[in-house]
C-alpha cells in the first residue's frame, strides 16, 4: 500500500502543496501565519500528511483512507465532465455573440442624438434647395453689366502681370 499511496499523490500535485501556496490560493483572506499553525495541528492529527524537503515543509492531503473509484463513477464523472465542458464552449460562444451584439448597440447612435443628426440634415437640406432655387427659376446666374466688369479687371491686372513679368526676367 505505501507504494501505491505515493503514486496517488505523485498523480494529483493540486493536493500537494506549501502554506504559501495555500495563502496564495485564499488569496490574503486569511493569514499565512495562521495556516502554517491549522497545517501542523492537521498534521499533527493525522488528518494530512506532512513531509520536509530540507527547509520547506510540503503538506499532502492523504489518500490512503480514499480507496479506490469505482469505474462507473469515474466514467460518470468523466461523462458530467465532458457535458459541462460542452455546455460551457456553448456559453462562452453565446457570451461572445451577446458582447458583439452590446457593443453594436453601444457604437450606435441614441435617439437624441439622431434626433438631432436628422435636425442638422434637415438644415442643410433646406439651405442647398434655398441655393438652387435661383438656378430653377431661369435666372441668369450674372448680369451683363456684372460680366463686363469681371472682364475689366482681368484684363488690368492681366496687363499687370506681364509687366511685373517681365522686370522679373529681365
Amino acid at each position: 500500500m505505501p507504494g501505491k499511496e505515493k503514486e496517488l499523490v505523485e498523480k494529483t500535485p493540486a493536493l500537494k502543496g506549501t502554506a504559501a501556496d495555500i495563502f496564495a490560493n485564499l488569496k490574503g483572506v486569511v493569514a499565512k501565519t495562521a495556516i502554517q499553525k491549522i497545517l501542523v495541528n492537521l498534521a499533527e492529527k493525522g488528518e494530512i500528511t506532512q513531509k520536509a524537503y530540507g527547509k520547506v515543509l510540503i503538506f499532502v492531503a492523504k489518500q490512503a483512507d480514499l480507496g479506490e473509484m469505482p469505474p462507473e463513477t469515474s466514467e460518470a464523472l468523466g461523462a458530467e465532465e465532458k457535458g459541462l465542458i460542452t455546455t460551457n464552449n456553448e456559453l462562452t460562444t453565446l457570451l461572445k455573440t451577446y458582447n458583439q451584439e452590446l457593443n453594436c448597440l453601444r457604437s450606435s447612435p441614441t435617439d437624441s442624438e439622431l434626433e438631432t443628426s436628422i435636425q442638422e440634415a434637415e438644415r442643410t437640406y433646406t439651405a442647398l434647395i434655398e441655393q438652387l432655387h435661383p438656378l430653377r427659376s431661369g435666372q441668369p446666374l450674372v448680369t451683363a453689366e456684372e460680366l463686363l466688369y469681371v472682364n475689366a479687371e482681368w484684363a488690368r491686372w492681366r496687363a499687370e502681370w506681364v509687366k511685373r513679368r517681365k522686370i522679373f526676367y529681365s
